[in-house]
């Protein structure tokens, strides 16, 4: 995340490409979340 820093002036005058960025890491949060789910089988993350 350190890295996505230092980037992150530079994509907040992009625009629409920050708001990409941002769709974008969060879809790849959401598949690791789901990642773990399978891993573990743990009711509570449902």
């Amino acid at each position: 995340m350190s890295v996505y820093s230092i980037f992150f002036p530079f994509i907040t005058n992009l625009g629409e490409i920050g708001n990409f960025n941002t769709a974008y890491y969060g879809a790849v949060a959401s598949i690791e979340r789901a990642e773990l789910v399978l891993k573990n089988k743990e009711p509570g993350f449902q």
